[in-house]
This record gives C-alpha cells, sequence and structure tokens, in this order.
C-alpha cells in the first residue's frame, strides 16, 4: 500500500510507502500534491486483493481501515485539503 502524487492522472510519482522504506528517495517540493494513504489493521497482517480485482482485505479478516489525506506540500505548513 502506497501513497502517491496527485495531477492530471489518477496515479502519479512519486510512490509515497505508508511504512518506512529505506530505497524511497526524493525531495518534497513546493506545489507537489500528495495522497497519503495508510491501511492501519489491530493486529499484523498482510493486504491481499479479492477476486473483484478492487476490494483489498486482510489475509485474516483482522478489523482494519483504509484512509486517504490529499496534502499540498507548501515552504511552510503543508495544507491537507481533505482535512475537516
Amino acid at each position: 500500500m502506497t501513497g502517491h502524487g496527485v495531477g492530471r492522472h489518477r496515479h502519479e510519482a512519486p510512490a509515497v510507502p505508508s511504512s518506512d522504506s529505506p530505497r524511497a528517495r526524493g525531495t518534497l517540493t513546493e506545489g507537489l500534491v500528495l495522497a497519503v494513504e495508510p491501511l492501519l489493521a489491530a493486529e499484523p497482517a498482510r493486504v491481499v486483493e479479492a477476486p473483484d480485482g478492487w476490494t483489498l482485505r486482510t489475509h485474516n479478516h483482522v478489523l482494519s481501515v483504509h484512509h486517504e489525506h490529499t496534502i499540498v506540500i507548501t515552504r511552510g505548513r503543508p495544507i491537507v485539503l481533505t482535512a475537516a
């Protein structure tokens, strides 16, 4: 599960890992728009795709949630577009 850049297409670079990823490289620049998409689970779990090709769930059916925030990188504090 990763977040991604937001622009003219549904999923753009850069990839935004939802966990610590030593291979993740890149610079957040002013004006960059990102979708941050963590999946939180009540217990350790792997994500699996359902036969419909769209639905995601945990392999062990533990309580979990997938959430997304869209964020604009600025010189100061980021702007969370999806904040209530």
